[in-house]
């Protein structure tokens, strides 16, 4: 499991990369798989709940979750590529994690 950060700019890297990863699987539904995968039912209770929190919702992306959603949809694809995506600094524009310089960790001690 990976930890995300919900923001429109993460989800839309995400499903940028996994259409890379499975090209066969359409659009819509890596969206609602991507959904799944984040604990949600479909893709718009995911925008309901972002919508409601005023802030953006941190949560753990579960690839059973992405697989079995896309497996209702009729898809069946190998899913082993989303954990090493939101791990992947590159990959993400709002990661949940900040790295710190050095001279910031030597300011923190003092905190």
């Amino acid at each position: 499991m990976a930890v995300l950060r919900l923001t429109q700019q993460n989800l839309k890297s995400i499903k940028q990369s996994l259409r890379r990863e499975l090209p066969g699987i359409g659009s819509g539904r890596l969206t609602e798989g991507i959904a799944a995968a984040a604990g949600f039912r479909t893709h718009a209770s995911l925008l309901a709940a972002m919508e409601s929190t005023g802030s953006d919702p941190i949560v753990r992306l579960d690839e059973a979750l992405l697989s079995a959603r896309l497996a209702e949809l009729g898809d069946d694809a190998p899913i082993g590529s989303m954990s090493s995506i939101v791990r992947n600094r590159g990959e993400l524009p709002d990661p949940c994690w900040r790295e710190a310089s050095e001279k910031s960790r030597e300011q923190l001690k003092d905190w």
